[in-house]
């Protein structure tokens, strides 16, 4: 009988995986501690960083995956981040073991270009020993977009390319992964509300929200003869992988049908589940947590998670009072400045700001996302050809537009190709009043330039793939300045009022930041103070306000290094006079690739000032 039994179970099972694709589990493993030791043995310098970055990705897939470094790396992209408790504490023994031996080297000995990177390699693994283990800790989901399951829906909705077979294989793979990755933040989740440790309610009241149109299956064809016949309602997994398979003819109606019938069964009996029970966590969690307040001070240790998120964002040793002085002056010199511009125009502040003024709307209405990238486009070869007498650029390479709901931003290219550098686009930013910003902050003169000089330099991985936030959001801060001393808002008010819009948003961010999670502020006052500061309307405010309290310190880096940049600029201009040259400043900053903003200081002072500025 048991005999028979299992010939049945066994006929069963070869019917049901003979009939799927050759997929299910990723094709390795992330190192060891141990390996992981055996690797950095008896290493060179360069060899060690080379080394010690191979396994930083290596422990974090779905980073390496968006970098396009995993072939590189000898791996394919089947594998998704672990957030056990085990997994985490493993990779954060094996960043405090790469720390460790970086110091064995003797910075003296190193050549000059070592030396930087060996700065970087000491910032970066000091951060990640310090930063990275502590955040997920305390704040293991919320609706930030830098969020755990935000980072896992951005990995398999925006950023991810199916160029071949190879890809859709590794795509249904890690779907596989996703719930166990969701019911690990779940069981984070569950164990802070056990030991009475839950972030504030503020902070996990969106992800009701996020998480609904991810745990439904709407209704599932039965006849699914050929993919447009598979429907999966709204659930943007399988609405995505479906939309990119049709495009991929060569793999023929079978296999299309084969990888997509594979992808309903992983969200229906897997994916689908784990988001409901995530679902459920966060709403019993909701009840219990604290609603008093809004920030993370509410927090058991919160006060000192704060500072050390601070330290990680502005790269300094900045107090919370500091950063918070700074804000509310920057804010109050940009509403001077949007007053000198609505009086030279003579349009009332409302009107402007609502984008009701001449000449703010789109002819003919709202845009379409073709008029949107077209416009984009445009303003990206207006700016790459205005700011070359500025700053060095690199290679011109293609810039991709994608306009869509619910993304805002840049993302750079691969490293191995597969996908070109991405603009994306949300309503939001397409205005007519805000394109121009969005183009000079986000591409040229701003991140783009940013990633790729550093990126056309053949760099140390450590210095070519960003992970000094005051560095790289300051330069996208201060890329504004320098498209207006471009010119590329002379004559045009409206684009300039954009400008000013955008950074008076940054400034007041890191006010409302500080205020929420330093100084006690409630939800409603800092609504208030960031709808009076920028003009945006209540809603606006209040995402705003939101994205603060879901992210500490998080908001703070764009202001904090975007001010420390334009001092620099402004210290060696006044010491420079007329023999100042633009292209040789910010050659500098960009030319040597990411590096810690206290570096970009030291190498400032060093190049341009007679004597180190104290």
């Amino acid at each position: 009988m048991a005999i028979g039994l299992l010939a049945v179970v066994g006929a069963i099972l070869f019917f049901y995986f003979s009939s799927r694709p050759e997929i299910l589990l990723p094709s390795w493993a992330p190192p060891t501690l141990k390996e992981a030791r055996e690797r950095l043995q008896g290493r060179t310098f360069d060899e060690f960083i080379d080394e010690a970055y191979r396994l930083h990705l290596l422990r974090h897939p779905q980073a390496m995956a968006d970098l396009g470094a995993a072939e590189a790396h000898g791996v394919r992209n089947d594998r998704l981040d672990d957030y056990s408790y085990e997994s985490v504490e493993t990779t954060l023994a094996i960043e405090r073991e790469i720390y460790r031996r970086l110091h064995t080297y003797r910075r003296e000995a190193l050549s000059a270009d070592e030396a930087l990177t060996y700065d970087a390699a000491e910032a970066l693994w000091s951060d990640l020993t310090t930063h990275e283990a502590p955040a997920i800790a305390m704040y293991p989901i919320s609706a930030s977009d830098d969020s755990p399951h935000m980072l896992l829906y951005a990995r398999l909705i925006a950023v991810w390319r199916l160029a071949d077979e190879d890809d859709v294989v590794d795509y249904i793979a890690c779907l596989h992964q996703a719930d166990r990755q969701l019911l690990q933040l779940r069981e984070r989740l569950l164990d802070l509300r056990a030991a009475g440790r839950l972030p504030p309610a503020s902070a996990l009241e969106p992800l009701v929200g996020q998480l609904t149109p991810l745990k439904i299956t709407e209704t599932w064809s039965e006849s699914p003869y050929i993919p447009e016949h598979i429907v999966a309602g709204h659930n943007p997994y399988f609405v995505a992988l479906r939309e990119r398979l049709l495009a991929m003819k060569e793999l023929g109606v079978e296999k299309r049908v084969a990888y997509l019938t594979e992808a309903r069964r992983a969200l229906e009996r897997e994916v689908i589940p784990a988001y409901e029970k995530l679902y459920n966590a966060v709403v019993a969690a909701l009840a219990e947590a604290p609603a008093a307040g809004v920030g993370i001070d509410q927090c058991a240790g919160g006060r000192e998670a704060y500072e050390g998120l601070l330290r990680h964002y502005t790269e300094s040793d900045l107090t919370p009072e500091a950063v918070h002085a700074a804000g509310r002056d920057t804010v109050e010199r940009l509403q001077r400045e949007i007053a000198a511009v609505l009086k030279e125009t003579r349009t009332p502040r409302e009107q402007a700001l609502s984008g009701t003024a001449s000449g703010i709307e789109w002819d003919g209405g709202a845009p379409s996302p073709d008029d949107v990238a077209a416009a984009c486009r445009a303003e990206i070869q207006r700016a790459w050809a205005a700011v070359s007498r500025l700053v060095g650029l690199p290679p011109q390479a293609d810039v991709e537009v994608l306009v869509g709901e619910g993304a805002n931003g840049y993302i750079p290219a691969a490293y191995d190709g597969s996908r070109a550098a991405l603009l994306v686009v949300s309503p939001e930013a397409s205005r007519a009043s805000e394109v121009a910003a969005f183009v000079h902050r986000e591409v040229v003169p701003g991140r783009h330039v940013q990633w790729a000089t550093a990126r056309d330099l053949a760099l140390p991985a450590v210095r070519a793939s960003g992970g000094f936030p005051a560095f790289e959001e300051g330069w996208a801060f201060y890329a504004l300045d320098v498209a207006a001393e471009a010119g590329l808002y002379d004559g045009d008010p409206v684009a300039n009022l954009g400008r000013l819009r955008s950074q008076v948003r940054d400034a007041a961010r890191a006010v409302v930041d500080t205020g929420v999670h330093r100084f006690g502020w409630s939800f409603d006052r800092a609504v208030d103070y960031y709808a009076a500061a920028t003009g945006d309307e209540e809603s606006v405010s209040q995402a705003a306000v939101k994205a603060c309290i879901s992210s500490p310190g998080r908001a703070t880096a764009d202001l904090v290094g975007g001010t420390r940049l334009r001092a620099l600029r402004d210290m060696v201009e006044r010491a420079a006079g007329v023999a100042f040259d633009p292209v040789a400043f910010h050659g500098l900053l960009t030319g040597r690739g990411f590096l810690p903003l206290p570096v970009i200081e030291r190498l400032v002072e060093e190049t341009f000032m007679d004597s180190p500025q104290g």
